[in-house]
């Protein structure tokens, strides 16, 4: 296959950041702005009525914050039929989007990413035009991890597992079957990384987050469709140091959208 960019991970969220203050145009009872603060995309905020919604970030009178990366997951942007959705920024005075507005192709996990800004505000804008109120479950705003060499050997991130639930009679015939849910599960090895690279974004991504979910791109430009909510599978740091560079891998796992 062609690879035009290297995985992203993104995972430092802005919404989370200490001294940012995160505020919604509106927001319907029991999904409330505050389920954008975590991890669970099961958890959503909701507007209400049909008019534009916009989500805030503020980092407070004479302080910035930085982002490079717009990702969504557990949303029903799609389904609700939301166009030219936009990031933008501000110092104060006035709006500057961060990229060309655009329609989400569906309901699942997306990242977008943008050259980085570095300001006080930040503002999702859902314009007027969609059909029902839309919900989002993990808004991310912030940068990303992306790493510096391609993954070595293959990789399949369209691999899933159905987990099932079948019965068999007491004869051993077959009564039928269930399927609960599908898992998503793959492996991504890097060798050839600089030990500085990993000292500066590895660990502190594992330190940090090796037991939360993240968002992964595994190639953003050609296949923006292999975009996932995930979890590390089985988390443990390990870092093969050579004479001249340092090799690592994990496995992810994360539901099948």
């Amino acid at each position: 296959m062609t690879i035009n960019a290297k995985p992203i991970i993104a995972w430092d969220n802005l919404l989370m950041a200490s001294g940012v203050t995160l505020s919604v145009t509106t927001e319907a009872l029991g999904f409330s702005k505050e389920n954008l603060q975590d991890w669970r995309n099961y958890l959503a905020w909701k507007g209400t009525g049909t008019s534009e919604q916009t989500i805030t970030l503020d980092a407070g009178s004479g302080d910035t914050i930085k982002a490079s990366c717009l990702g969504l997951s557990g949303h029903d942007l799609f389904t609700q039929g939301v166009t030219n959705l936009a990031l933008k920024y501000s110092d104060g005075f006035g709006w500057t989007d961060c990229f060309t507005p655009f329609t989400p192709a569906s309901d699942k996990t997306l990242l977008k990413t943008f050259a980085e800004q570095e300001h006080r505000y930040f503002k999702l804008v859902i314009p007027t035009g969609y059909t029902a109120a839309p919900s989002i479950g993990v808004l991310f705003i912030g940068s990303y991890l992306q790493f510096p060499a391609w993954p070595a050997g293959k990789i399949d991130p369209d691999h899933y597992k159905p987990e099932t639930l079948g019965s068999i009679s007491r004869l051993g015939h077959y009564l039928g079957g269930v399927s609960n849910f599908a898992e998503r599960k793959f492996a991504l090895n890097f060798d050839d990384l600089a030990g500085s690279w990993v000292a500066a974004n590895w660990d502190p991504f594992f330190e940090a987050h090796a037991l939360e979910p993240f968002l992964l791109a595994v190639e953003i430009e050609v296949h923006p469709e292999w975009t996932f909510y995930v979890f590390l599978d089985d988390p443990e740091h390990s870092v093969l140091l050579g004479p001249n560079s340092s090799s690592l891998g994990f496995k992810v796992k994360g539901p099948k959208e």
